[in-house]
């Protein structure tokens, strides 16, 4: 429902699987999500540099080795 919503009102919308250790990333008119397992890259409207997540170190702080 939450997703659907987003998407409605064109907002990206990402889902942290700690399980997984992967990022479920939907943008506004997916049907289906991209998924992140190495890295993901976000740029907001109006900013020239990206916001980068190297996935592996993140969870390996956050959660430990895995």
């Amino acid at each position: 429902m939450k997703r659907g919503r987003y998407q409605r009102a064109g907002i990206e919308y990402w889902i942290v699987d700690l399980d997984s250790r992967l990022i479920e990333r939907w943008l506004p008119g997916d049907e289906r999500p991209s998924i992140c397992a190495e890295r993901v890259e976000w740029q907001p409207a109006g900013f020239d540099a990206s916001f980068v997540i190297e996935l592996e170190p993140f969870f390996a702080e956050v959660l430990g080795p895995a």
